[in-house]
């Protein structure tokens, strides 16, 4: 996965935090998203910590305007998803 650019939800808890941190091992650039700030931030430390890169965004993905910004946000920060 080294380079590839996820966008992930759900990755402040359970399948969504696993993936994002299995893609982050992998050398991916993460874009982590949830609704739970403190949880995210956690999960950028870890990575961190194991050399992964995570970018963390709070988010709704049943709220149409945060996920068009979430989109434009990303592939303003890396040039593509």
């Amino acid at each position: 996965m080294n380079g590839k650019v996820c966008i992930v939800t759900g990755a402040s808890s359970g399948i969504g935090r696993a993936a994002a941190t299995l893609f982050a091992k992998n050398n991916a650039q993460v874009v982590a998203v949830g609704r739970n700030v403190e949880e995210l931030k956690i999960l950028q430390t870890e990575a961190r910590t194991a050399n992964g890169n995570v970018t963390i965004q709070v988010a709704d993905v049943c709220d149409s305007t945060q996920i068009e910004k979430l989109v434009c946000e990303t592939t303003d920060a890396f040039g593509r998803i």
